[in-house]
């Protein structure tokens, strides 16, 4: 199992909710004149409700947040440290069906939905490691 902290042995997630969302905003809500993001508080508010799961017997928690929601996979590495509890951090996308217009008829021309390959080089980008290695 990948999490954001690097392979775990599948043996080793403890409890695992499947479904979870530790961070959700509107996109472009950090630039609105009236909400404040206070990234301490929500760093501290995040890693009680991790103890707390993990003190409970939880294990792992897989985040479903979209990259376009608020997915921090930074935060989440933290997280991870502090807690001890695994986070996979998904893609956040659902069934090609459900997917958004942004995926399905992306601004090239012509319009093309992408293919599983471009998917791929987009979530690996996201990911931390590639971020520090450029």
């Amino acid at each position: 199992m990948n999490t954001v902290l690097g392979p775990v042995p599948a043996e080793d997630p403890g409890v695992v909710p499947v479904h979870e969302v530790l961070l959700s905003a509107a996109p472009g809500a950090q630039y609105a004149f009236d909400i404040t993001i206070d990234r301490a508080e929500i760093f501290e508010t995040l890693a009680a409700k991790l103890k707390d799961f993990r003190a409970h017997g939880g294990g792992t928690v897989a985040d479903s947040t979209g990259m376009f929601h608020g997915r921090d996979v930074l935060l989440y590495e933290a997280l991870s440290r502090v807690t001890g509890v695994h986070i996979v951090a998904s893609t956040g996308q659902g069934p090609e069906e459900k997917l958004g217009g942004y995926f399905l008829t992306p601004q090239i021309d012509p319009p093309t939905p992408w293919p599983a390959e471009k998917f791929a080089d987009l979530f690996t980008k996201d990911s931390p490691a590639d971020r520090l290695t450029g």
